[in-house]
């Protein structure tokens, strides 16, 4: 099911999948979704279907548009997180890409900027900036959850990014 409502573009009709709508189908839906981080996704999904093929308990579709309202208000704020982080960086002549959910709802893609749930910002910098950057954000507010010199001893191409940086003044963490 959650295959056929995500897909943009919807070939079959829901009725030809065969699924018994009940509570438990309803219970099943949250949990699944909720643990792939994917509930604006579903919400989204699920005021497209065509009214008469789906009836959603009305507690549910009040409970995921406000699920929705809010993953937007965030993901606004993630997106002034990234400008000001792009105006830092810019500013100190850092080449850098926004990665992941970061890109998807910088560009907009298929909705994704209401719809996709971050948990952080993922930026790609050259090796030979990776320092600079770092020291940079760290000048700006964001503070290391590890040491910020621990990263300076280990092989920069065995390690998934350094550490993790979060900064009062703005909602995501940032992984460089």
């Amino acid at each position: 099911f959650l295959a056929f409502l995500l897909r943009k573009d919807k070939d079959i009709s829901f009725s030809e999948l065969e699924i018994s709508i009940n509570k438990n189908f309803w219970e099943k839906l949250i949990k699944i979704s909720s643990a792939n981080l994917i509930l604006p996704s579903v919400y989204f999904s699920l005021k497209s279907l065509n009214k008469y093929e789906i009836d959603i308990p009305t507690d549910l579709e009040i409970y995921l548009k406000e699920i929705y309202k809010i993953n937007s208000e965030r993901n606004r704020l993630i997106l002034d997180q990234m400008a000001n982080i792009s105006n830092v960086f810019e500013s100190n002549n850092i080449d850098y890409v926004f990665l992941k959910g970061s890109a998807l709802i910088a560009l907009d893609v298929n909705n994704m900027r209401n719809e996709r749930m971050l948990g952080d910002i993922d930026i790609l910098i050259k090796p030979c900036d990776i320092d600079n950057a770092n020291k940079l954000l760290i000048q700006n507010g964001y503070k290391a959850k590890v040491s910020s010199e621990k990263h300076l001893t280990e092989d920069i191409y065995k390690r998934k990014h350094l550490a993790r940086l979060t900064n009062t003044k703005f909602i995501a963490a940032v992984e460089l």
